[in-house]
């Protein structure tokens, strides 16, 4: 089992270093997924705005969600964090900044 992490209460506080998200795109919407194994540390979708996201993109998941569990392309996760944010960065590929 992974170590829990201190969820963040700021919305705006990025993912804590070395954590990542996946960025997939499904129909008209941009999904960022954050996972480890089993563990969902943060979910998002954005719309597609003609282009890749960028700026601050908030976390969907909240404390309601935690401990739940989430299907996320037809994988079954347990929600193990909420709230934070990711900054996505063409300059840096679209990866995760981390605070």
């Amino acid at each position: 089992m992974m170590p829990r992490r201190a969820n963040p209460t700021d919305p705006n506080k990025t993912l804590s270093k070395g954590r990542s998200v996946r960025l997939s795109k499904i129909a008209d919407t941009w999904r960022l997924i954050g996972a480890a194994g089993g563990d969902l540390y943060f979910l998002a979708e954005v719309p597609d705005g003609g282009g890749l996201p960028s700026g601050i993109v908030r976390s969907h998941l909240k404390q309601a969600d935690l401990f739940g569990r989430r299907v996320v392309d037809d994988r079954t996760y347990t929600v193990v964090a909420h709230g934070g944010s990711v900054e996505m960065d063409a300059g840096r590929g679209y990866a995760q900044v981390s605070a």
